[in-house]
């Protein structure tokens, strides 16, 4: 169709109207290893890194923050597959586009039935605060302007993990996805 897109594998992803049967965890996995992080424009020290913060290695710590549940960990780790098929856009930029902020909420919706996530409002509401303080770490790691104070524990974190190329980002985020799927025997 028209609003279908082949993936890597040679599946069809309709991106107006998704179904769960079209979502593929590598596909997903491929999508996010390859987005970086804030449109790619990280730098340390005043110095570009070498390499992209993937969208991938941001799922799996926000999958670690979000607490000891199992199924939040697991919601976390999915809470941004959309982008693995989408991919993303700066939010300033999504906010003037609606029609992309619905398509993405499909899309997000097919992800997460796909995979069989829980969306309870007490589980989302642990990944948004989990998915922020990722963002506050980040953004402290990254030396961004608007990091705001008090994220600095999670930043030690953050701190530790090496810049992943995208194959390691892929493998990395498979690999926490296949983690949860024995815990939760899925």
């Amino acid at each position: 169709t028209p609003t279908s897109i082949e993936t890597m594998n040679g599946h069809y992803v309709d991106l107006a109207n998704p179904t769960s049967e079209m979502i593929r965890l590598e596909d997903v996995a491929q999508g996010l290893a390859t987005e970086g992080r804030y449109g790619g424009f990280l730098a340390i020290d005043g110095e570009f890194i070498d390499g992209i913060f993937s969208v991938a290695q941001h799922a799996v710590y926000v999958s670690y923050l979000v607490g000891p549940d199992p199924q939040a960990q697991f919601t976390a780790l999915h809470h941004d597959d959309s982008e693995g098929i989408l991919h993303d856009m700066p939010t300033p930029a999504k906010r003037q586009l609606p029609d992309f902020q619905t398509m993405e909420n499909k899309m997000q919706n097919a992800c997460y039935t796909r995979f069989g996530c829980v969306t309870h409002p007490v589980i989302m509401d642990l990944v948004h605060r989990a998915d922020f303080a990722c963002l506050m770490m980040e953004a402290t790691y990254f030396q961004k302007e608007w990091a705001e104070p008090g994220y600095t524990p999670l930043f030690d974190y953050l701190k530790g993990h090496k810049i992943m190329g995208v194959k390691a980002a892929r493998e990395f985020y498979i690999a926490r996805h296949n983690e949860l799927v024995e815990k939760l025997g899925l």
